[in-house]
């Protein structure tokens, strides 16, 4: 149980003390001892440590400054004007070098402005001064500075004492805690505020007079002669007439009559169209769809073959009847199917005429030019 109270508790304040030979930086235990800490930043605040030698040194023990008069008889307390009571906890303890603490008369609850720092561990010193404060960081090496300074034979009085040339409150955890010198400011400051402030009221009554007065002599209702006679005048108020709204007369369009005019009839010039007779009637004729169809409309009256020879359904016949050597040598070996076939592939591509399809026809069976 009793290592969880060898550590001390985080600090929540913190003040830097600038001194003649360097920074001391010191976190505050404010939650632990806020009595000690508010006179300690109070002081601070106030420059009440300006000019204060460390006018006790012991070498390995402990070095000791806070008063004013460097005597160290002086100093009393900045934040309460009066000596205040101890703050002893358990956690905080004289177990090592630079421990801060308040200095008193040699009895209990006598606190005032002095303090000291330790140089070493001093458990004589448990729960008979108040710690409030620990030095931080690198800072320690200042205070055992002023610590092995030359004292006077037969003193704890350094010869060349170190002083405190200004203090800065880093962190002020206490919001009623400001310099004094500011609070004084902030007083005078707020009694010419209020004086300003009631001479600006008593101003703005009178300009608000005036400008009333000001007002009432824009307003006249004398007449445009200026014989004053605006006392028999009457207010008149005339009613607003409702105009009938008239509309406009629609504008003349010719441009969009000439547009919807009828157009003229256009006598078209008539055209004969002859009557079809001969080749002309067997090209609107329907295509023959087979072989037999081109054969008879060729052998038909009219239908016309090329070179005589009583038609073409006469003349494949004849071919036909041939023997196959007189066939050999009018196609060649093996025609006949091939020019049957060519018949039925090209009766697509006929003309319109019959008697010229079977022409045609004729002369791709037979040879003829």
């Amino acid at each position: 149980m009793s290592s969880s109270y060898s550590q001390e508790p985080p600090s929540t304040a913190k003040v830097i003390l600038y001194t003649s030979v360097g920074e001391i930086a010191i976190d505050l235990f404010a939650s632990q001892t806020p009595l000690a800490c508010k006179s300690f930043i109070q002081n601070c605040l106030d420059n009440y440590y300006l000019g204060c030698e460390f006018h006790r040194v012991v070498p390995g023990f402990c070095v000791q400054t806070g008063d004013p008069s460097n005597t160290g008889d002086g100093g009393v307390n900045g934040a309460y004007g009066a000596p205040f009571a101890d703050e002893i906890h358990s956690r905080l303890r004289f177990r090592t070098r630079g421990m801060v603490a308040m200095a008193n008369a040699n009895k209990p609850n006598s606190n005032g402005s002095q303090f000291f720092i330790t140089l070493d561990k001093c458990e004589e010193l448990e729960r008979k001064h108040t710690i409030f404060g620990k030095v931080a960081d690198a800072t320690i090496f200042n205070v055992i500075r002023i610590g092995e300074g030359e004292l006077e034979e037969g003193t704890e009085r350094p010869v060349h004492p170190v002083r405190i040339t200004g203090a800065e409150v880093v962190v002020n955890p206490f919001e009623n805690i400001v310099a004094r010198t500011k609070k004084a400011a902030d007083a005078d400051e707020a009694a010419k505020d209020t004086a300003a402030d009631g001479k600006g009221k008593v101003r703005q009554r009178e300009g608000r007079a005036q400008l009333s007065k000001a007002r009432k002599n824009l307003v006249s209702f004398d007449d445009d002669d200026g014989d004053g006679g605006g006392d028999d005048d009457e207010l008149v108020i005339v009613p607003k007439r409702k105009v009938a709204r008239r509309e406009a007369p629609p504008l003349p369009e010719p441009h969009l009559e000439e547009a919807t005019a009828p157009v003229p009839a256009r006598a078209m010039p008539a055209f004969d169209i002859p009557r079809t007779t001969g080749s002309a009637a067997a090209a609107e004729a329907p295509k023959p769809t087979s072989t037999r169809v081109v054969a008879d409309a060729a052998s038909a009256p009219g239908g016309g073959g090329g070179g005589g020879g009583g038609g073409f359904a006469a003349r494949l016949a004849k071919w036909k009847g041939q023997s196959s050597a007189a066939r050999d040598k009018v196609k060649g070996k093996g025609k006949e199917e091939s020019t049957l076939a060519r018949l039925a592939r090209f009766q697509g591509k006929l003309d319109s005429s019959a008697a010229g399809t079977a022409v045609r026809a004729h002369k791709l069976a037979f040879g003829d030019k």
